[in-house]
């Protein structure tokens, strides 16, 4: 994966990213550079760390969309396709 947010699209949910989030909140930025995606893009595959099942999309738009977050490392998200670079001056995202 890049070191860039993947949110998805329709809830703009955190798709990958959550440390970066955090962390762009610790240093004060107001924006961070993401990429919005769709759960059904056929390049996306969603599963758990703990072993290769496909998890319920249902259920992370839920737990996003609540804020009853899925614990730490439950889903994997991996993208078949390399994503663009993404270089932006930290000033820039004050």
């Amino acid at each position: 994966m890049d070191h860039t947010n993947l949110v998805e699209h329709r809830h703009f949910i955190i798709m990958d990213g959550h440390h970066r989030h955090f962390c762009a909140g610790e240093l004060g930025l107001s924006r961070v550079p993401c990429i919005l995606l769709s759960y059904g893009d056929p390049n996306l595959d969603v599963t758990y760390w703990a072993n290769p099942e496909p998890v319920a999309i249902d259920d992370i738009i839920e737990a996003g969309l609540s804020g009853n977050l899925m614990s730490f490392k439950t889903t994997r998200h991996k993208l078949k396709v390399t994503l663009p670079g993404c270089v932006i001056d930290l000033d820039d995202l004050r």
